[in-house]
């Protein structure tokens, strides 16, 4: 809701296999997932989509604080206690506007 009242264009998967069909199928800018999945988690999710968008940002979201310690393919951890203004600070950071 931050980012689609923020004029971005929000595409939204319910699991990581709908996650990699939206990005197969897409033209996409940047993908935020949370950490926790039902099958494995956003850092395994965010290899997956390196591999099929390379130059595609992967920012990792989590309920904690610290980030995971598996974070060699993701952009940035992002921690659900930050604002909607850091939030969308670190996005335009990462589409560099």
């Amino acid at each position: 809701m931050i980012l689609a009242g923020a004029g971005y264009r929000v595409l939204t998967a319910t699991n990581a296999n709908d996650a990699l069909a939206l990005c197969a199928e897409n033209d996409i800018d940047l993908v935020i997932t949370d950490h926790l999945l039902v099958s494995g988690s956003g850092t395994q999710l965010s290899r997956r989509i390196k591999e099929l968008r390379p130059g595609v940002p992967v920012a990792i979201l989590s309920g904690v604080i610290d980030p995971p310690e598996d974070m060699d393919e993701s952009d940035v951890f992002i921690s659900k206690t930050c604002g909607p203004a850091e939030l969308l600070s670190i996005v335009a950071r990462l589409l560099k506007l």
